[in-house]
């Protein structure tokens, strides 16, 4: 019986639109198991707060997109909710030493976690990802992905774990996860329930805050094993 998948997808459009990154997951995620896909976009983001991509985008001003312009995939999808908290008050925060806005980091964990909260069924896989894969076309990413993605009906993967796809020769481990239901969702919780307060993880890391630091700092917290692929 073929694996049910539930697709989440969030964060920034950005100029995803005119890229096939994440089409490409979507067909080969429909032609193999059954698939359906949540989404929770940012239709406007902001190009000044302080973030590692913040170079490269740093000549364009706040982005809208129209819902009407989304491809028919994400219009079809089982259930698509706009993100409306997009402006931040203190979005240039940095916690330490990082170079991720505090701010910025701790609304896209709550964003994964509102488009969790949208699965009102039962499925045996659950992967996050987001709209803009193409900026990392650099280094064959998305090809990493479908690569994965093959070998999913396979027992190379245990999904009891929680997998993590990074960037080739990078890190990345927050663009791409999945695991089984229960322990998405209790990473995707205990992210959320802790964030603010969560200075164990700031001293563990030395205060480097980075999406994907946090994401290991609670599977190891949480004793859920996790997997670097």
């Amino acid at each position: 019986m073929n694996k049910r998948i539930a697709l989440l997808i969030t964060g920034n459009v950005r100029e995803s639109l005119i890229h096939n990154n994440i089409l490409n997951i979507i067909d080969n995620l429909k032609k193999n198991f059954i698939l359906d896909i949540f989404c929770l976009p940012n239709l406007k983001y902001e190009h000044k707060s302080i973030t590692w991509h913040n170079k490269l985008y740093k000549n364009l001003d706040t982005l809208n997109v129209e819902i009407s312009h989304i491809h028919p995939n994400y219009i079809n999808c089982k259930k698509i909710v706009i993100d409306e908290e997009q402006t931040f008050e203190n979005i240039n925060k940095l916690w330490g030493k990082s170079p991720c806005s505090y701010e910025a980091v701790y609304y896209m964990w709550k964003n994964i976690k509102k488009c969790y909260d949208l699965l009102n069924e039962d499925y045996d896989i659950i992967i996050r990802t987001r709209f803009d894969l193409y900026k990392f076309d650099y280094c064959n990413y998305t090809d990493k992905i479908l690569d994965v993605l093959n070998d999913f009906n396979s027992n190379k993967f245990d999904f009891n774990n929680f997998n993590m796809i990074k960037i080739n020769g990078e890190r990345g481990e927050d663009l791409f996860f999945f695991s089984n239901k229960e322990n998405f969702k209790n990473i995707i919780y205990s992210i959320n329930n802790n964030f603010k307060e969560n200075e164990i993880y700031a001293q563990n890391y030395n205060y480097y805050f980075m999406p994907e630091d946090l994401l290991i700092f609670t599977c190891q917290n949480e004793n859920i094993p996790y997997n670097l692929i």
